[in-house]
């Protein structure tokens, strides 16, 4: 797995070719057909088998070593731009002889990936692996993610691991660092109707109490699912937006009510969930816009998030923890930068 990772540049210029984006096109010649094709059929069989799971169950063959499980997330993460580009190789004009017919050329294992990266991303060894593999997968598989209800159960599945409901032990009172419930009420609960997909179907599900990811891990996640909203139509760029952060508010409205009364040591945990909500922010942008009659996507995930952020913004407790304070004013900033000249009816009640 390591050395198939190592020449993953010059086996993906044999089977894609040279980037032809600012250059005219050229066909190749039929040498290099028929060698781009045996290597992407190589390459399949390999990663097929890799993200494929064992007969008679849902566990995978090679789980039984983590670090063979970190070897393979890398590997899918270097391959990103084969599984977006491989399947839509019997089309490119580059492959074909003049007269003859089209290559027949499989699908990329994308949905045995992604499942594998999610076994991976609790695992000590592999998660850092993992999460840039999925970011990678995300960045670049954008469009063939973005279908509503493979990303939502994508999402659903992915943001039990990112963002799970905080444990006992991040909200439970700490010993000898109580006090009592604060004067001002904490922040309101939102609803969480819509936090959560019943439709999970293709994916492992790992959901878990506590959490498996670092920071920058769940950064790393976070950002490429918002890569994928970030190619929706506008008009379900914001349900998606909404829908991928309902976890992260939830989780942000738990911290902040025991940070602000039983254990202070949660407000680290609030303000690592608001950065991850600024970092779901940023990519929700496009030209234009929005349609007539609909809001911002990114305005309406804040309006989604905002009994929770103000809550927290008012409280003499969080205005006196400068991450919280960062990490709010962030997200801010990250509406602010996607919503452009959407956001400036915002602006006076920010400013207060």
């Amino acid at each position: 797995l390591y050395c198939l990772r190592a020449v993953n540049l010059p086996v993906k210029l044999k089977i894609l070719g040279r980037d032809r984006a600012d250059t005219a096109f050229e066909a190749r010649p039929g040498e290099e057909v028929a060698a781009a094709l045996e290597a992407s059929a190589m390459l399949h069989a390999v990663l097929t088998d890799l993200c494929g799971r064992a007969e008679g169950g849902p566990a995978y063959r090679h789980l039984s070593s983590r670090w063979v499980l970190r070897e393979a997330s890398r590997l899918v993460g270097e391959y990103a731009t084969w599984f977006a580009r491989a399947g839509a190789l019997g089309s490119d004009p580059s492959l074909s002889s003049p007269g003859a017919p089209p290559p027949s050329v499989p699908q990329p294992p994308l949905e045995g990936a992604l499942s594998l990266l999610l076994v991976a991303l609790p695992v000590p060894e592999a998660r850092r692996g993992a999460a840039q593999a999925f970011r990678n997968l995300c960045i670049r598989c954008a469009n063939l993610l973005s279908q509503p209800a493979g990303l939502r159960g994508l999402m659903d599945a992915v943001m039990r691991i990112v963002a799970p409901p905080p444990s006992t032990s991040e909200t439970s009172a700490s010993p000898g660092r109580t006090r009592p419930a604060p004067a001002s009420p904490s922040p309101p609960r939102p609803s969480a109707s819509k936090s959560r997909s019943s439709s999970c179907s293709g994916y492992v599900m790992l959901a878990g109490s506590s959490l498996a990811l670092g920071p920058e891990e769940r950064t790393a996640v976070v950002e490429g699912l918002g890569r994928v909203v970030a190619v929706l139509p506008p008009e379900s760029m914001g349900d998606a937006g909404v829908a991928l952060t309902a976890p992260l508010v939830l989780r942000a409205q738990a911290l902040a009510q025991a940070g602000t009364s039983v254990r202070v040591e949660a407000l680290s945990g609030l303000a690592e969930d608001l950065t991850l909500l600024g970092a779901a922010l940023r990519f929700m942008d496009f030209p234009g816009n929005p349609p007539p009659g609909q809001a911002h996507p990114a305005l309406k995930v804040l309006e989604h998030a905002w009994p929770v952020l103000a809550g927290v913004a008012e409280h003499p407790l969080c205005q006196r923890e400068p991450e919280v304070v960062a990490s709010l004013c962030e997200v801010y900033q990250r509406a602010l930068l996607s919503a452009r000249g959407s956001a400036r009816g915002l602006l006076p009640t920010l400013i207060n």
